[in-house]
């Protein structure tokens, strides 16, 4: 699985896809070491996931959400999100007042 998520010849139409794959894997294969989960949620491109996608589906999750490495994760993805929209606010600021 770990291969096949981080294939640089992986193509989906939407992140979400991929983060489907690895949810129904991990749901046949509960027992997975908590290290082996982080290292395939790295290969999940959780910043490519809608905002509301990471809280609806992804921080309800408990076999990630509990995992610390995989709640770091998933902060990140979230401040990519968060740092994208202040930047963009910003720049609306700028446009305006130049």
């Amino acid at each position: 699985m770990m291969s096949i998520l981080g294939s640089s010849d992986l193509y989906v139409e939407q992140e979400a896809n991929v983060w489907s794959a690895f949810k129904n894997w991990l749901i046949a294969n509960p027992s997975c070491l908590p290290e082996l989960v982080h290292g395939m949620l790295s290969q999940v491109r959780l910043h490519l996931l809608p905002p509301q996608f990471i809280r609806d589906e992804v921080l309800v999750f408990d076999l990630v959400s509990s995992n610390i490495q995989c709640r770091n994760l998933i902060d990140d993805a979230i401040l990519r999100h968060c740092n994208g929209e202040t930047s963009r606010f910003f720049s609306k600021i700028r446009e305006t007042f130049s």
